[in-house]
């Protein structure tokens, strides 16, 4: 009877030390998904913005034209200006978003029968990061009369 109590007492801070390392491993995972993701579209994300603040006519062939112009009198680096702002915005909202996934995913699959494994034909977290980025500054880029900051709940 000692034994059992000793052995309970025992496995109950590792599962608790192991719960709380995969939380911050989501975490962490999230956060540099996110910021990845968004770093690799910034200059999509730029050449979007300059076209909404701009009298220029849209194509993708003046998109290409804007960029090497970018490049050729600012530089590199003046493709990814701003991005350090939106990864204060993204990164957190990342790595929420991908543990709160990561927490639902156990929470459901042991209420489902799948224990938290990845359900057969499921993309992985950061595929889903990365595809819906590129996806979303290529709609943008594809309207660009329309703002991307939006103001109230209802926007």
């Amino acid at each position: 009877m000692e034994n059992v109590a000793k052995n309970s007492l025992e496995t109950a801070p590792t599962q608790d030390v192991r719960g709380k390392r995969h939380i911050i491993n989501s975490l962490i995972s999230g956060a540099i998904a996110g910021a990845v993701a968004k770093t690799v579209v910034a200059p999509l994300d730029r050449a979007k913005i300059i076209f909404q603040v701009s009298s220029r006519g849209f194509s993708a062939k003046e998109v290409v034209k804007l960029i090497y112009q970018t490049y050729r009198t600012d530089g590199l680096f003046s493709l990814w200006r701003g991005n350090s702002a939106t990864m204060v915005r993204v990164v957190p909202y990342a790595a929420l978003q991908f543990c709160s996934h990561e927490q639902y995913k156990q929470i459901l699959g042991s209420y489902y029968g799948t224990h938290g494994r990845s359900v057969h034909g499921s993309r992985t977290i950061i595929e889903v990061y990365f595809f819906r980025e590129c996806c979303a500054s290529l709609q943008h880029l594809d309207h660009p009369t329309q703002t991307s900051l939006q103001i109230g709940p209802f926007s």
